[in-house]
């Protein structure tokens, strides 16, 4: 073997091991109780320990994640950021030299957790929740303290606060090399608007086949949609009222379990585009048609997710709200496959002038998921108010459902034949470049 390939081989383990170590952590920190860490361990508060531990990682990821909060306080999940980022980023590009920034690395921790223990206003609780020292943990503790910070002693509270921000600032732009003057430079096209000429477009032969082809794809869609819709402010929502909602020192009200998702949704965006899609991508070609698929079983996996929380509260339990966020993660992994991806699917496959009235169309499947939901609520429901239904069945169904929609919409997709029409081209790419056509199905 040369050299080159094995360096090439060591660099692509150094990065799965960055990934899983950062994957670990992250569950590790997110499923917390000090109830789980052992007497033996001298931060540890209660004897004896749970048995067995809550944490999804167990015993050792509950001293782990001890050590960290007690070190760094929040700040352990900007080391969870970083391990994971570095890791897709080694994997894809080899030549990235990690050790180099170290030291950025270091002060990017480090200045987080000084600023979230110097602001006043948030995760207060966690010092009683977690028998840390605050926030920020040792560091910030050390550093920014009200009482014995040693930065905070020598600048006050105004001069820290902007020596941090600097800092973090500074260092975030080391550590990631994202430009923000780049970004904000970037410029965008405006189309006009198409007048009459949609109409035409729009009865042609041409612009009907690209809504039948679409139409099919959105039936599935709109099955994704009557599911999602449910976890926000829905029927997981009302499962959410018999968990136990003790949080990271904070007691959840059921309602505010679902702001898992939008927060999910902003870090899984970068996560797939950059480091899921490519990774799979190397394994085979990964098509629109074949992320929305992947979505679809997703979708239906969150739901087993659910429909397994409700067999513990008809057991007589009151599960951690940490599965239900659990079921979250899974469910937006989803999303970002499903929804983000068919929103540029739908843009691509329709015709230059129609690209608005298909966007239309494509939020109309919303409505449709919730009018399918109505319905089976409407069905199950008998003349004296009890349903059909129990909890179990319900979630059941919907699991059953979508598995067998992704099933279907499998082989719908292996026979789907569509055009990809480019805003700067009249002609679908297909037709200008017909040698270099790629399929857009699920061969």
């Amino acid at each position: 073997m040369a050299r080159t390939d094995r360096h090439s081989a060591w660099n692509e383990v150094f990065a799965l091991v960055l990934l899983f170590v950062g994957t670990l952590l992250f569950f590790a920190l997110i499923s917390y109780t000090p109830k789980d860490v052992p007497s033996w361990i001298w931060f540890s508060s209660h004897s004896p320990a749970n048995r067995p531990a809550q944490n999804f990682i167990g015993p050792v990821g509950a001293i782990i994640a001890g050590i960290c909060y007690q070190l760094m306080g929040a700040a352990a999940y900007l080391l969870a950021a970083i391990l994971l980022g570095f890791g897709a980023a080694k994997l894809f590009h080899p030549s990235l030299r990690v050790t180099r920034r170290l030291v950025w690395i270091v002060l990017f921790i480090w200045s987080g957790a000084c600023l979230l223990h110097l602001q006043p206003y948030h995760l207060r609780g966690w010092h009683a929740a977690f028998n840390i020292q605050g926030p920020g943990g040792w560091i910030g503790y050390a550093f920014v303290d009200e009482h014995h910070g040693l930065l905070r002693n020598a600048l006050g509270p105004f001069g820290s606060l902007i020596l941090l921000i600097g800092v973090y600032a500074t260092t975030l732009v080391l550590v990631t090399g994202l430009r923000p003057i780049y970004l904000v430079r970037k410029k965008f096209v405006h189309i006009p608007p198409a007048g009459l000429g949609f109409l035409k477009q729009m009865f042609s032969r041409e612009g009907l086949g690209a809504l039948l082809r679409l139409a099919i794809v959105y039936v599935f869609v709109a099955v994704f949609w009557s599911l999602w819709d449910q976890s926000s402010g829905g029927s997981w929502t009302l499962q959410a009222q018999h968990l136990d909602l003790h949080w990271f020192g904070m007691d959840l009200l059921p309602s505010q379990v679902q702001t898992a998702n939008p927060i999910l949704i902003l870090l899984f965006i970068p996560l797939v585009n950059y480091v899921i899609y490519p990774f799979i991508d190397r394994f085979f070609l990964l098509t629109p048609l074949r992320k929305i698929g992947i979505g679809l079983f997703l979708t239906a996996a969150s739901y087993v997710v659910i429909w397994y929380i409700q067999q513990m509260i008809d057991a007589g339990g009151k599960p951690s709200v940490n599965w239900q966020f659990l079921a979250y993660i899974i469910l937006t992994l989803g999303e970002t496959m499903v929804s983000i991806t068919g929103l540029e699917f739908s843009y691509t496959q329709a015709p230059n002038k129609m690209k608005s009235a298909v966007m239309a169309l494509w939020l109309f499947t919303v409505s449709m998921g919730n009018l399918f939901t109505a319905a089976v609520n409407y069905f199950i429901r008998n003349p004296d108010g009890t349903v059909k239904m129990n909890d179990q069945q319900y979630f059941l169904f919907f699991a059953v459902l979508m598995l067998v929609a992704g099933v279907i919409f499998v082989v719908v997709a292996m026979f789907y034949r569509g055009k990809t029409y480019l805003q700067s081209q009249e002609k679908p790419l297909e037709e200008l470049e017909p040698a270099a056509v790629t399929e857009v199905g699920m061969p």
